[in-house]
């Protein structure tokens, strides 16, 4: 029996499902495609007609963006070359005239009828903000902890720990292979509240059971030291097997011993080298009970470290006197521009007391800095740094140290300064903002209290984020960043005051503390109707009792002449107009509220000018308290004549004026005015400053020039699309073809392809004509086309263009500048023109494409209804082509549905007769077995 599998088939995985052709030989994918050849042509040219109608989009779309942009540049009010404002051809180009030293501080835009009339005599004030400058902040005296008692008893520490290291590694038989080293750091790297990044200093000296607070947390010192050292074990970069060494071990103080165990879940392989050096002062016993050492050839595991300890406190620091531990220690100090390192004892020096010891000290800050710029002063109780006699008030003077634990041993901050240290927090300036005094630590307590409850609150705004620990700086950099507060604070580190001003300048700019902000921003108040006694330590900067005691024993004494009857009880008011009634003296005295001071001048009749003061006047009269006050802001003032003859007097919040359409700006005050009976008038009218006015000629001319430039590609986009015949030969590919074909070959076919879309479209030839018409519109609006000759401005002589403009740009600057009114009306309407020519364009424009819907009967436009734009999102998917083309694509997907299921029924089909095939094939072999 022959058997029917005889041919061969090179059918196997097929571009269709499953395997065909095995047992027949049949070519089985070739006759499917023929099968459903008729339902594949239908996908193809579903798909091509989808390709043709999305290039359509396209082209309406070249069309409507360029429409789209030509109004967006030059016919939007929000654009700066909006050719349908008169004021881009105006005469806008202002120059102030007169004295060149005078119009310099004076400049002038936009433009006004009244040019030609309006002169500036004078600027009376310019504009001014409001300002609110604090008291003096900072301190007089830079204080230690050097005592008389310290510089003999032990009690200060210095730290055996810092500086030292743990070595961590693991041992196998005797060969020890290390894993790193944790030297015992100065500091650490963390974040402050904001977010940004410190360093913090590690208190190796801490008082171990003493209670501390750590971020609301109370806590002993020595968990607060473990707590410190597993921070910058953290970043030491140790590793344990895969994991960091802080992820697996951690410090932790408990029973006075600093233990370092392992954290929950973890285990390690690491043991610490015998040879680390900082075994001993963590307390670490490297001794058995019968005084032999250890053996601890394979290092020490953490559980024989812990087993093994001390009480800390017997070992971590070593305990010394003052003078002990002095001995070869700097201190860093900055005064006048210079910073150099001052040995406080050396090796040899000998001294009884503080006082020998401070006339060490005095002497080698004579040598590095000059006798008496810098003062050791302080009874027996401290010794302290401040500025001395022969330096300025204002002058900073910094006492400090790289090394934390002689800045604790000291007790002074890093940066300890005379005045604030912006990058200390405000309670580390505490003693600053609010200085010694009677009840200051009161003061104080109350000021940090009022701070955590209230906040800090300025103009009624509370500044978010501002505590207790944020720096100075950072609470002036969080007032700056906030506009609601309405002012700008800085400060005077010369004066050492804070500034407050007022964000906008003029009259009436109030600002206002409340609570905290007081303390920190407030000036001190000083009412005159007081007396001396009760003033003192306000008016002197609080050496109020040494002014009473010089007033009680010389009297007050100005230029050698005393004045009769000031005692502790005479008013402030009161003693000024007993020196005012004093003739003799050859001053008068004041009070200036501004800035809570006493003022003395000198007479007319003092002609050298002098003011010697002597004791008690000396203290009120002869130092700058830095008090601080508060400062009106001013309105800025100009006197104008309008060439009518009267003068007007002129005010401004700012120091720019509105006059009749020019916008004014002046900048120094000039011009010597006075006041007659009510009336202002210039004493040297030759400073007077008038303007003059030109259009910007070459500026118009570029917009122009754009504009039509724009305006013709607009055009021949439109005439191309509407004359091009569309080539039939030419249509969209198949990704058949496209295999077959090069990318710039498929570039070339498309574009060719592309041509002739909206070819005879009714809308773009409408729109074609009405463009056409643009300039016969002008001539119906009233223009005459021989001025736009004149300008430089002319229909294109090709009628075959679509209406294209040309333009002589030597001919429209011409006209612009001999008269830019009448370019100016030929463009935005006026005169005997009724409608100006971008206005004609921008309403022919819009029924076809416009951004404003409002403007077309809530319509896009024809051509943005039909094919859409994504210069308008909401038109993207609202347009007619969208919908067309979304049925497409339902069409399409039902035959690619219907495609599929042909397939899988022929599939079917062609599977069975395999099957049965097959099963014949197998019947034939085993009849054949008994044939043979």
């Amino acid at each position: 029996m022959a058997s029917v599998s005889g041919a061969t088939s090179s059918l196997g995985n097929t571009s269709l499902r499953g395997y065909g052709g095995f047992g027949s030989g049949i070519d089985r994918d070739s006759i499917i495609e023929q099968m459903t050849a008729g339902t594949q042509s239908k996908i193809t040219n579903q798909k091509n007609k989808m390709t043709s109608l999305g290039w359509k989009q396209e082209a309406f779309q070249a069309v409507s963006d360029k429409m789209l942009a030509l109004q967006d540049n030059y016919f939007s009010f929000a654009s700066g070359t909006n050719l349908k404002y008169p004021s881009m051809f105006a005469k806008n180009q202002i120059t102030a005239m007169g004295d060149s030293d005078i119009t310099k501080f004076v400049s002038a835009t936009g433009s006004s009828n009244m040019l030609d009339y309006l002169s500036i005599l004078g600027v009376k004030q310019l504009a001014s903000s409001s300002t609110l400058q604090s008291a003096s902040k900072g301190t007089s005296s830079i204080h230690t902890g050097i005592t008389q008692d310290s510089l003999a008893n032990p009690v200060y520490k210095s730290s055996l720990l810092q500086g030292r290291q743990l070595r961590f590694g693991t041992y196998s038989g005797d060969q020890y292979q290390s894993a790193g080293i944790f030297t015992f750091p100065p500091s650490y790297k963390d974040k402050d509240g904001d977010g940004k990044d410190i360093t913090v200093s590690i208190d190796y000296t801490i008082d171990l059971d003493a209670a501390v607070e750590v971020d609301g947390v109370t806590m002993t010192g020595g968990e607060k030291l473990a707590m410190q050292l597993n921070k910058a074990l953290s970043q030491s970069g140790i590793k344990s097997g895969e994991d960091s060494i802080s992820d697996v071990m951690e410090f932790v103080y408990a029973d006075g011993k600093m233990n370092l165990q392992t954290k929950a879940g973890k285990t390690t392989s690491l043991v610490i080298n015998s040879s680390s050096s900082a075994l001993t002062a963590l307390g670490y016993n490297p001794q058995n009970a019968d005084g032999t050492d250890k053996t601890v050839s394979d290092g020490i595991s953490l559980s024989e470290f812990n087993e093994n300890q001390k009480q800390l406190n017997d070992t971590y620091v070593n305990r010394q006197t003052m003078t002990q531990y002095l001995t070869g220690k700097k201190l860093t100090i900055s005064f006048g521009g210079q910073t150099k390192e001052i040995e406080l004892v050396k090796s040899g020096d000998r001294f009884a007391d503080l006082d020998d010891l401070k006339g060490i000290i005095q002497g080698r800050l004579n040598q590095a800095f000059g006798t008496d710029n810098i003062k050791v002063a302080g009874g027996t109780d401290s010794l302290s740094f401040e500025l001395g006699s022969n330096a300025s008030p204002n002058q900073t003077l910094t006492v400090t140290s790289d090394n934390a634990e002689i800045r604790n041993v000291l007790g002074i901050q890093k940066g300890a300064s005379n005045k604030l240290n912006l990058e200390g927090s405000i309670r580390d300036n505490i003693d600053k903002l609010i200085p010694d005094g009677p009840d200051a630590e009161a003061k104080r307590a109350q000021f940090l209290n009022s701070l955590e409850t209230d906040g800090l609150v300025i103009n009624g705004v509370k500044i978010s984020g501002v505590t207790a620990d944020t720096s100075i700086q950072g609470m002036i950099d969080k007032i700056n960043a906030n506009k609601d507060v309405g002012v700008k604070a800085s400060y005077l580190s010369s004066s050492n005051q804070f500034v407050l001003v007022s964000s906008e300048t003029g009259s009436g700019r109030e600002i206002n503390l409340e609570g905290a902000s007081v303390d920190i921003f407030g000036a001190i108040q000083i009412n005159p109707e007081d007396s001396l006694e009760s003033s003192a330590d306000k008016l002197t900067g609080g050496n109020g009792a040494d002014f009473l005691e010089s007033l009680r024993t010389g009297g007050l004494v100005i230029n050698g002449v005393t004045i009769a009857d000031v005692t502790k009880d005479t008013s402030i008011k009161d003693m000024i107009d007993k020196i005012n009634e004093n003739e003799a003296t050859g001053v008068k005295a004041s009070f200036s509220s501004s800035n809570n001071q006493l003022v003395l001048e000198a007479l007319e009749s003092n002609t050298d000018g002098k003011i010697e003061l002597d004791g008690a006047s000396n203290e009120l009269f002869g130092i700058d308290r830095g008090n601080g006050g508060f400062i009106q802001g001013k309105n800025a003032q100009i006197l104008v004549s309008y060439g009518n003859g009267v003068n007007t007097m002129i005010e401004s919040s700012s120091n720019t004026f509105d006059l009749e359409g020019l916008r004014v700006t002046v900048s120094q005050e000039f011009g010597e005015l006075k006041q007659t009976n009510g009336i202002w008038t210039s004493v040297d009218k030759s400073k007077a400053v008038t303007f003059s006015a030109k259009a910007d000629v070459d500026g118009v001319t570029e917009t122009v020039k754009k504009f039509i430039e724009e305006y013709n590609e607009m055009i021949k986009e439109i005439n191309t699309q509407v004359t091009t015949r569309p080539d039939k030969a030419y249509g969209p590919l198949t990704e058949e073809q496209k295999d077959e074909m090069s990318e710039k070959s498929i570039e070339n076919w498309e574009k060719k392809a592309k041509q002739g879309l909206l070819y005879n479209d009714a809308t773009m030839r409408a729109l074609s004509l009405d463009m056409q018409g643009v300039l016969t519109n002008l001539m119906a609006n009233g223009a005459n086309y021989k001025d736009l000759e004149e300008m430089g401005i002319t229909i294109s002589d090709d009628y075959l263009d679509g209406g294209t403009i040309t333009f002589d740009e030597a001919k429209f600057k011409a006209a612009m500048t001999s008269d830019p009114e009448k370019v100016s009306n030929v463009f935005t309407g006026g005169g005997d023109i009724k409608k100006g020519l971008a206005s004609i364009i921008e309403d022919t424009l819009t029924p076809y494409a416009t951004k404003y819907a409002n403007r077309n009967g809530n319509s896009y436009g024809r051509l943005i209804e039909e094919a859409g734009s994504e210069k308008i999102p909401l038109s993207i998917m609202n347009n007619q082509i969208y919908k067309d083309l979304k049925e497409m694509q339902s069409v399409l997907d039902t035959l690619n549905a219907r495609l599929a299921s042909e397939q899988d029924r022929y599939i079917s089909q062609f599977t069975t007769m395999e099957t049965l095939i097959n099963q014949m094939n197998s019947q034939a072999s085993y009849l054949a077995q008994f044939q043979a």
